[in-house]
């Protein structure tokens, strides 16, 4: 999927991540995630072959990948992406400009990106056994933004948001949508994946990364000052 797919067809202006952990400026961690879509210069926390580390602040979204999807791997996705949408945003510089870029989604504004989040799987249950528990756990979830967004399954379908009045297809919920689960074939599939994913980085609010946030201690001991005359 990331290679095959994600690094080819995405906007030139994200990295494609797999196998990393996300940090915030308090010190909470996810779980390892299989695939991060982020700002194409962020700086890793901590970086080997098999792992990477990266801030909050530069997480755009978050992929679950499923080989089979259930009920129960669904739950299971849904609580590891909820751990990535709980993570801090916070460490940004300050703005000084003008103008400056707020975006509505899940109910309210906000002067930064929130983290998206999706399952992406090849195969598993009907389109309506997954819709079925992805509405029971849209209502345990108050906190819109803190909720999986959609799924994919390509050789299923899809369960996505719908507009009651205009039936608009989204792949994040607005107040008053309700789920809509579709079969597809794959290719449709994965145009609604791509389509999707590529009109939510095109929403990103660019703000600039403060890694002093994520310092904490005395970085040292001042024993020498030089003073001058300005």
């Amino acid at each position: 999927l990331r290679s095959s797919f994600l690094d080819k067809y995405l906007p030139r202006d994200v990295e494609v991540l797999g196998s990393s952990e996300v940090v915030d400026a308090t010190g909470a961690v996810s779980g390892q995630c299989d695939i991060l879509l982020v700002d194409p210069g962020t700086p890793p926390l901590w970086a080997a072959e098999d792992l990477r580390v990266v801030p909050a602040e530069c997480v755009h979204i978050v992929i679950e990948v499923k080989s089979n999807l259930t009920s129960d791997e669904l739950r299971s996705a849904w609580h590891s992406v909820r751990r990535v949408k709980a993570l801090a945003k916070g460490a940004y510089m300050t703005e000084t400009g003008l103008v400056r870029r707020t975006l509505n989604v899940y109910g309210r504004d906000w002067d930064h990106t929130p983290t998206f989040a999706h399952v992406f799987a090849f195969d598993g249950a009907t389109i309506g056994t997954l819709g079925d528990t992805f509405a029971e756990l849209v209502r345990g979830e108050p906190d819109p933004a803190l909720r999986l967004d959609s799924v994919f399954v390509l050789n299923r379908g899809t369960l996505l948001w719908e507009e009651p009045e205009t039936h608009m297809i989204r792949g994040v919920a607005r107040e008053g949508d309700f789920v809509c689960g579709a079969e597809a074939a794959p290719d449709e599939v994965l145009m609604q994946f791509l389509a999707h994913l590529t009109m939510e980085l095109n929403a990103v609010i660019p703000r600039r990364f403060d890694p002093r946030a994520y310092m904490s201690g005395n970085l040292g001991e001042a024993r020498y000052k030089w003073t001058f005359d300005w």
